[in-house]
């Protein structure tokens, strides 16, 4: 599983600013309620993504799920079961300081990733693509 999480911050700015707790939440099977169009199979939708990553640091996927009357192609999502775990969550105490230190911020992002880590540890297995699947934060 991959979660760009690694440089996404922000979140944490604002639970600070507002004193709001951080609930750590993992759902499994939502790469299974779609699929997404193959880039490689088609070369220009794959260069057109390539470059939006190159600008924006993002792409939008191409998804195909199932129909609303058939069940071969549509943009509804698939029926398939998805699995929601949430973890212990994490106390903020609100600051007036704008803004926090880079210190502060790292180390709640560090619990919160922490956190995710062992939610997926726990569940992989049960829920998740199996005992040998890993979680990765991606930039």
């Amino acid at each position: 599983m991959n979660l760009v999480l690694r440089n996404r911050r922000g979140f944490i700015k604002q639970a600070i600013r507002a004193g709001a707790d951080l609930v750590p939440v993992l759902c499994f099977g939502e790469m299974e309620i779609y699929d997404q169009v193959d880039g490689q199979r088609w070369k220009l939708l794959g260069k057109f993504q390539r470059l939006l990553i190159k600008l924006v640091r993002f792409t939008l996927p191409i998804i195909k799920g199932r129909g609303i009357l058939n069940y071969d192609y549509g943009l509804m999502p698939r029926r398939r079961p998805l699995h929601i775990v949430v973890g212990q969550p994490i106390r903020i105490e609100r600051i007036d300081e704008d803004p926090a230190s880079p210190e502060r911020i790292r180390d709640i992002h560090q619990q919160y990733c922490d956190e995710l880590q062992r939610l997926f540890t726990r569940y992989k297995a049960v829920y998740g693509p199996g005992a040998e699947a890993e979680l990765h934060f991606l930039g």
